[in-house]
């Protein structure tokens, strides 16, 4: 039987997905500015799609950044 050599999973640069979503994906950094708005629009209850408009981010990054400062959307 032949054997098949592989790469080392380094040299393939793969990421995880913890290692995707830690920090931030290749878009522009938060500002304190930004994580204070994102609490108050959440403790206002306002959906995590209207966030994402007003902040203009995209909705996975306010859900990541949501869970990240330890914070819940209502679910109604």
């Amino acid at each position: 039987m032949t054997q098949i050599k592989t790469a080392p999973q380094d040299d393939l640069n793969v990421k995880t997905v913890a290692e995707r979503r830690a920090g931030n994906r290749n878009g522009r950094p938060w500002t304190a500015v930004e994580r204070h708005k994102l609490r108050g629009l959440i403790e206002r209850g306002l959906p995590a799609s209207t966030i994402a408009r007003t902040l203009r981010r995209p909705l996975a990054s306010i859900t990541d950044m949501a869970t990240s400062l330890g914070l819940l959307f209502n679910s109604e």
